[in-house]
């Protein structure tokens, strides 16, 4: 576990009058068709650079190569993970310099990953199951100097081993934010694992998707998303959903998927981003750092904007000095699972038994995700199967 920072910055005090915070990230969940959020989404898909701090010290395995499960070990155990929470960035803006404290929760979740260094925060939790059925509070909390980015702040940030998901969210024109130990950079980051009830519920056949608001607050910006296995894509703006009895159903074969698509989506994801309340910068680095991940992967997924009152309420952030103004765009990608693709997954985990071994969806992200699903399928079939026996 990185050491928690105790010291104090004893750098110039500034009481801020006029600054603005910006933030970013994305909740990631995986639905069945029948609508049930799935358990097992615990994988990451993208490396982060090794400078990164964890909860955990990652396994030793093969050839030193570390499998993580953001910031906690692979080599544990975990029950009832529904969400992970990636990669959420803070920016500031400011024309002063000035000292903040932020803090940062996480209901029915822990931060396993976070840079700059942390000043304080949760503990790693030593048993080797966690389960996140059971109630916890995952935080985080910076110390930090926030100034100005002066024509030197390239040299200040750069650290070797820097990866491409790194470098794009510095695009934004943001303050630099240094740490007791000296470490700069152009935001603060964080990213964890958690369970939530979701305000929405995905239900989905092979030609249509429908979704109910079951949330006090309306979804004011969705985007719907499909790419094929040959590497065609179609996609659905929808008008907003209102809060606690709204619906929407989309007609798949309303549209045919195109071979030319990413300049047109890029600009509809862009739109919504910034509808959303992110600068333009912001919106360019969050599609940058996500792209391969929400659009180059075949399958069918939603893109979200979780209402601000449940993102306070999952993800509670208290800075000192308050910001101005504070914007917060965390996305909800929801990985929809369509009845012939659930069927794909029961044929293709029946050649091998259920096994992981020789499965030839072990190596993707959500292979525990869809090894649940196949366990409610088959469970269902025995289920209808004993139902209707002359004997029941």
């Amino acid at each position: 576990m990185a050491a928690v920072l105790t010291a104090s910055l004893h750098l110039p005090a500034y009481a801020a009058e006029d600054y603005t915070l910006h933030e970013w990230g994305t909740f990631t969940t995986v639905i069945g068709s029948d609508g049930t959020h799935l358990d097992g989404v615990y994988r990451e898909d993208a490396p982060l650079p090794k400078f990164v701090y964890q909860l955990d010290a990652p396994p030793r395995i093969a050839r030193g190569v570390a499998r993580r499960t953001k910031g906690l070990n692979y080599s544990r155990t975990f029950a009832h993970v529904n969400v992970r929470l990636e990669t959420p960035v803070i920016y500031f803006y400011t024309d002063k310099a000035f000292d903040a404290q932020v803090d940062v929760g996480f209901k029915n979740g822990t931060i396993g990953q976070w840079y700059p260094d942390r000043s304080a925060g949760e503990q790693r939790q030593r048993h080797p199951l966690l389960d996140f059925a059971k109630p916890r509070k995952g935080s985080i909390r910076w110390n930090v100097h926030v100034e100005p980015a002066g024509e030197d702040q390239s040299a200040r940030v750069f650290r070797s081993g820097e990866l491409p998901c790194w470098l794009y969210p510095r695009y934004p024109d943001s303050a630099l934010v240094t740490n007791a130990n000296k470490e700069t950079e152009k935001y603060l980051f964080y990213r964890g694992l958690g369970r939530m009830e979701l305000p929405v519920v995905f239900t989905s056949t092979d030609q249509d998707l429908h979704v109910t608001n079951r949330g006090k607050n309306k979804i004011a910006q969705w985007l719907v998303f499909e790419l094929s296995e040959k590497g065609e894509a179609r996609w659905w703006l929808p008008d907003p959903i209102a809060g606690e009895t709204g619906s929407a159903t989309v007609q798949l074969n309303s549209q045919h998927h195109r071979a030319e698509w990413k300049t047109a989506l890029y600009a509809d994801g862009h739109k919504m981003l910034m509808d959303a309340g992110l600068y333009r910068k912001e919106a360019d680095a969050m599609l940058q750092t996500w792209w391969a991940s929400y659009f180059e992967t075949p399958g069918r997924r939603v893109f979200w904007i979780v209402p601000r009152a449940k993102v306070d309420e999952i993800l509670p952030l208290k800075v000192s000095p308050t910001p101005k103004d504070t914007v917060r765009v965390i996305v909800g990608r929801s990985e929809i699972l369509t009845p012939s693709f659930e069927k794909r997954l029961v044929s293709d985990f029946a050649a091998v038994n259920g096994r992981e071994k020789g499965n030839r969806w072990a190596s993707d992200r959500f292979f525990p995700a869809y090894s649940a699903r196949v366990k409610q399928l088959n469970a269902s079939v025995v289920g209808a199967v004993v139902g209707d026996s002359p004997d029941s």
